[in-house]
């Protein structure tokens, strides 16, 4: 009798939740309760952390569906991502500044976009990937062909409606912050325009006075407002890994005064709420000892400029083949990897999260230094059910990810395995961590590496199981956290920046590899190899000019200086080091430093480097 009061409870209960669920408009939330219930069970969640997990589920599924109406409402012609833009067919164009407007900074600035070019080469396939991203990002967007876009011209003139700031530039795409009264409330405005619009708009906007448009022009992006070299950071890790704490600690401990003082460089933060909660988070773990909320579910990417002090102008300044590094930290939630999608808009939105990671060159694999407390002498259960569940999220991704089953270029080639929360192994180095997988987990990573193959063409060239790496963002103890005693850390911006830099020109030496797989980490290992060696970038980029740019597969002799960059020792790579400074050529500096770095990192016993 008492087993069915509780039974009949326990539904009472439930058609509750949906009614309430219904009531507030809230599915996701609905069907996601139950679930969250029993894990918040097992796992003893507060109240307030089940809440919050709620409240995350529903907010998530929101805005993804949110974003695909976004995305129906634009009336695109055909679904384009940047993602699948293929460079190879537009050599001419720099994936650097590609990724720059999908960071969508030009809409914050109220600026304008103008592709220029012939038929065919891309420009329909760009505008409508970037207005997909602002679609997701939640702005409102509007796309026109256009005979569309003349005829509500026409009619609007006709009516003396037209606003002197709607102008029609000579382009075939044009992304526009700046739209007509009647659309003021998009926030982009697309249009396929021809060549033969009437040029006296071109005028009208000569005459209104208004701001300069970057563009491309034959397929060659010129005077945007800032080069910057773009490197992307995939992190994997399961719930309460830490990956909240460590992002929180990598930006708060760049804006402390002392940093600021000695750095050559400053970390701004591309998003400035986002910016703003990490250092908030930063500042509650330094004055009250709170750490971050969880935050299951998100999967928001975080991106960071590194601008260089006194980068100089002028002719300096455009001599530079970058002026600024940005970091951009893709976090792949843990829970995706362990759950089931709770709706398909939420499948939908798992899959265009690891799409946009794609594109990053290095992924870190957080092993969670608790759980390894907490299976003490038992490591490899924990550990085979870490990439156990990697590999198995990966493969139930592939058949969405691969169009037609075809491998893909761009794939995170560096795969590195981190021991977060490194504090509490206080006696573990990182050669010691190796040992630890090597000896637990070795069959579970090589069958993780073998998934992973998969995935890219030439997978020779990926590497796992050959990288590890010491991370903690603070010495926690009981009511109080100490911020400044972090591990591994300061080795991200080194390790995102040089590593890549190093595993090419050891696959060069090592493989035939086509120049196209490898696009993304070729970009720029010039001007870093004329940075390295002390020669300059603009001395290497004029040698580099006098080599054919089709080449069919990446050698050492195609990127001259590379092989002598990677060998260069302490004493060289210091002697180049201490001349930039006395320069005051700071991005030397700043790359030159990274490099030592990463060598001490090395030294230090914090990061194991393949031996290739």
């Amino acid at each position: 009798m008492t087993g069915q009061t509780a039974k009949k409870k326990t539904r009472d209960l439930d058609a509750e939740i949906a009614f309430l669920a219904r009531a507030l408009k809230a599915p996701a939330l609905r069907d996601s309760a139950e679930r969250l219930a029993a894990r918040a069970r097992e796992e003893s969640w507060t109240h307030e952390e089940f809440l919050i997990a709620c409240l995350q589920r529903e907010v998530a599924a929101r805005d993804a569906h949110g974003g695909e109406g976004r995305i129906r409402a634009a009336r695109f012609p055909a679904r384009k991502s940047l993602e699948e833009f293929d460079f190879d067919h537009a050599r001419g164009l720099k994936r650097d500044t590609v990724a720059h407007l999908g960071t969508l900074d030009f809409i914050a600035e109220k600026g304008n976009v103008v592709f220029l070019g012939p038929p065919g080469t891309g420009k329909t396939h760009l505008a409508t990937g970037i207005a997909i991203r602002a679609c997701q990002a939640g702005h409102r967007v509007q796309f026109a062909t256009a005979s569309q876009w003349v005829d509500r011209l026409a009619a609007a003139h006709a009516a003396g409606k037209l606003s002197p700031r709607v102008v029609c530039a000579h382009s075939r795409d044009r992304i526009d912050q700046r739209p007509p009264r009647a659309a003021a409330r998009l926030c982009l405005i697309l249009g396929n325009l021809t060549r033969y619009i009437a040029w006296s708009f071109l005028e009208a906007r000569a005459a209104s006075g208004s701001g300069h448009v970057p563009r491309v022009d034959g397929g060659t992006f010129t005077d945007m407002a800032a080069k910057v070299k773009e490197q992307n950071l995939a992190v994997f890790g399961e719930s309460g890994s830490g990956k909240t704490v460590l992002l929180s600690s990598f930006y708060g401990a760049s804006q402390e005064p002392s940093f600021l003082a000695e750095s050559l460089y400053k970390v701004l933060a591309d998003d400035t709420g986002q910016g703003t909660r990490l250092r908030q988070n930063y500042l509650r773990m330094r004055n009250q000892a709170k750490a971050p909320e969880a935050n299951r579910f998100a999967a928001t990417p975080y991106s960071f400029t590194l601008k260089v002090k006194e980068p100089g102008g002028g002719k300096a300044a455009k001599a530079k083949p970058f002026n600024a590094l940005r970091l951009i930290w893709h976090d792949y939630p843990g829970e995706w990897f362990t759950e089931e999608p709770s709706s398909t808009e939420e499948a939908t939105r798992r899959v265009a999260t690891f799409t946009r990671l794609l594109k990053s060159d290095v992924a870190l694999v957080l092993v969670d230094g608790q759980k390894l407390l907490d299976y003490a002498g038992e490591e490899e259960k924990y550990l085979k059910s870490l990439l156990w569940g990697l590999r198995g999220g990966l493969e139930k991704l592939r058949d969405d990810i691969l169009t037609d089953g075809e491998p893909l270029r761009e794939f995170p080639r560096i795969w590195i395995l981190a021991l977060s929360k490194a504090d509490l192994h206080p006696g573990l180095n990182a050669k010691g961590f190796q040992d630890l997988i090597v000896e637990k987990a070795a069959g579970d990573v090589s069958a993780l590496h073998d998934a992973l193959k998969t995935f890219v063409q030439v997978p020779e060239a990926l590497s796992l199981g050959e990288d590890f790496m010491l991370l903690s963002s603070a010495r926690f103890e009981p009511g109080k956290i100490e911020v400044t005693e972090r591990v591994g850390l300061d080795l991200i911006l080194p390790v995102a920046t040089m590593l890549p830099f190093e595993r090419l020109a050891q696959w060069a030496g090592r493989f035939a590899i086509p120049l196209k797989v490898l696009g993304g980490l070729v970009d720029h290992a010039d001007a870093l190899a004329g940075l390295l060696t002390g020669a300059g970038a603009d001395a290497a980029a004029k040698f580099l000019a006098k080599i054919p740019k089709v080449v069919p597969v990446l050698a050492p002799i195609a990127i001259p200086g590379l092989a002598e960059a990677v060998k260069l020792g302490k004493s060289k790579l210091e002697e180049v080091h201490a001349q930039a400074l006395a320069d005051r050529d700071f991005l030397t500096a700043v790359v030159t430093q990274f490099r030592l770095d990463l060598d001490q990192g090395v030294e230090d016993h914090l990061f194991v480097k393949s031996l290739w």
